[in-house]
């Protein structure tokens, strides 16, 4: 067999790189924050821990951050969509990893923040916070601390926006149910008079007398006789 030991650390390199793709992504630290690959310095690590848990308190949007020296085999955008379903499952937020291995950054997005504010919003924050990433300061770390602090900046501003939206929608709803209420008691009192009205008229027009009519007069004068003479007629 030709090449044995290039098959043999073929072989390795396969099950090393197929085992570490399919092995479970580590727990979410409770600063949101992985950073394996050392990339912050202590002050940026707090300023980043502090940003994040205002964001979270404020908007309810969970900012999370991981970085690390390889990818197990994958991309790194494969790397964060599996983080994201790991650390946010349907809760809204955000993943920014970054690979120092090959300085790739990557933003993943989970679907509790598409369900909470407009598609065309996320896309855009997204797509411009991705180019702080490749553009700007060429130290990684502090691009990718500048793109954190403008999502959560933006984040902040659509969450305001959305708590505006509602607070119209639930104005405008109560205006509205009020309207309708007023306008169906009306027209229920209407109906219920034109009811009884009608009610009333059928009634009358079939009233039966069971009485006659009595007509009494005087006849006097020696012609008549003189005295009193009643007429009694039966109402047709």
């Amino acid at each position: 067999m030709r090449f044995p030991m290039l098959q043999l650390l073929l072989a390795w390199l396969l099950a090393v790189t197929t085992q570490a793709a399919q092995e479970e992504p580590p727990p979410l630290s409770p600063t949101s924050i992985q950073d394996d690959a050392r990339l912050f310095n202590p002050e940026q690590t707090a300023k980043l821990t502090a940003l994040l848990a205002t964001t979270r308190q404020q908007t309810g949007v969970r900012i999370t951050v991981a970085t690390f020296t390889y990818t197990s085999g994958i991309t790194v955008s494969q790397r964060a969509q599996r983080l994201a379903a790991a650390w946010l499952g349907n809760e809204p937020g955000l993943v920014f990893a970054f690979d120092r291995g090959s300085s790739q950054p990557a933003i993943a997005v989970s679907p509790g923040l598409w369900n909470t504010y407009p598609a065309d919003d996320i896309t855009m924050m997204v797509l411009r916070n991705s180019t702080v990433f490749t553009q700007g300061n060429p130290i990684p770390d502090e691009r990718m601390v500048a793109a954190i602090e403008a999502s959560a900046h933006q984040i902040g501003s659509l969450e305001t926006i959305r708590r505006q939206r509602l607070k119209v929608f639930t104005k405008d709803d109560r205006q509205l149910a009020t309207v309708v209420i007023i306008v169906l008691a009306v027209l229920g009192f209407a109906s219920l008079w034109f009811s009884r009205r009608i009610r009333h008229k059928r009634a009358v027009q079939e009233e039966t007398y069971l009485f006659p009519d009595v007509h009494v007069g005087l006849r006097l004068g020696a012609p008549f006789g003189g005295g009193t003479a009643a007429e009694v007629k039966g109402r047709e």
